[in-house]
């Protein structure tokens, strides 16, 4: 029971993980380099994708606008 709310817990994440990457790199406060060292320390060696996959969000609501 335990793994099946592990795969739950991480598709819900990935989803909701772009859309706080993108209020926090939009946020005056916070830019892309906190969430590019944040990612860092999250994912290690699988930041670099994780940092693309949210460019490619903040490009696609660029084109939406």
């Amino acid at each position: 029971m335990a793994l099946k709310m592990i795969d739950k817990f991480d598709k819900c994440w990935s989803t909701i993980n772009g859309v706080l990457a993108i209020a926090a790199i939009l946020d005056p406060r916070d830019k892309l380099a906190c969430v590019e060292f944040y990612f860092e320390v999250i994912y290690g060696d699988k930041a670099y994708g994780a940092v693309q996959r949210v460019k490619g969000l903040l490009h696609d609501l660029l084109m939406e606008y």
